[in-house]
């Protein structure tokens, strides 16, 4: 199934988050209610400047905590990060989702990459920005054309290699994972 970026996804159970949401709100409610009233009586000289910085700090504070809930609340909607494919589903309906736990894995098969181990006598000829062709073992007779990318400047000293990746144009018959 292809997704957009910020797509819903999945909806987590949000009852416990929109209480805490009502409750915050509420208290906020209440405490810019005090500070008002204490304005008033601070510029009769009723109320000291202490009692008033006091209730200040507490309406920042419910205000700051008033946030916090309505961001728990917004984490019950999760979005897709990127637009793509969904290429494979962890959880079902109705499953418990610890905190860490992958949902789904989305692949962006637009742009996609080949990374080559190539023999260290290569390092000289290949630049990025080279045309390359590819085949693979699925798509016998067929080649597809692309670019490299980047090329490392480290040769891995067991392997005698270095690291060549290629950019090709995806939504076609290349696929991420062939071989």
């Amino acid at each position: 199934e292809h997704v957009g970026a910020g797509q819903p996804q999945v909806r987590i159970d949000s009852d416990r988050a929109t209480l805490q949401v009502a409750q915050s709100d509420a208290q906020v409610r209440k405490l810019q209610a005090n500070f008002a009233r204490a304005q008033q009586l601070a510029s009769q000289k009723m109320v000291s400047a202490n009692d008033l910085d006091q209730l200040r700090y507490d309406l920042e504070n419910a205000r700051a905590s008033n946030r916090l809930a309505r961001l728990e609340l917004s984490y019950t909607a999760v979005k897709a990060p990127i637009s793509g494919v969904i290429a494979e589903r962890s959880i079902k309906p109705g499953n418990l989702a610890q905190i860490n736990t992958p949902i789904m894995r989305i692949v962006d098969n637009s742009r996609l990459e080949a990374t080559l181990n190539a023999p260290e006598r290569e390092i000289e000829t290949l630049k990025t920005g080279q045309t390359v062709q590819l085949t693979v073992d699925a798509l016998p007779g067929r080649t597809f054309e692309g670019r490299i990318d980047r090329v490392s400047p480290v040769v891995d000293a067991g392997s005698g290699t270095f690291r060549v990746v290629c950019a090709f144009e995806g939504g076609g018959l290349l696929q991420p994972g062939m071989f």
